[in-house]
């Protein structure tokens, strides 16, 4: 869902430079909305900034987690991950020798 900023709060002039084709886009979905093109575009953006920010966010708490050395290390980690691997391997031997 978008949380796009109502019409009413204060706004700022930005000019940015787009391909013919994704204009055109935009000009189809503001027509097809029976809003301004202007909508369109903000609704864009906003949707952008929602699914990137929160993305961005858990990247930098990660990094900061492991700068502080919390977590788990990856040598751990993927020593876990490959012994699920050969557990899985061994079950699935297993079960192909009793069929």
């Amino acid at each position: 869902m978008s949380t796009a900023a109502p019409a009413s709060s204060s706004t700022t002039l930005v000019t940015i430079r787009v391909p013919a084709a994704m204009k055109e886009r935009f000009d189809w979905m503001a027509k097809a909305m029976d809003r301004p093109r202007n909508y369109v575009f903000v609704e864009a953006l906003q949707r952008y900034l929602d699914q990137e920010e929160w993305q961005l966010k858990d990247i930098l708490d990660a990094l900061d987690e492991a700068e502080q050395e919390e977590g788990v290390p990856h040598d751990d980690v993927m020593r876990e991950a490959w012994a699920t691997i050969e557990r899985m391997r061994a079950a699935q031997e297993s079960r192909a020798k009793t069929s």
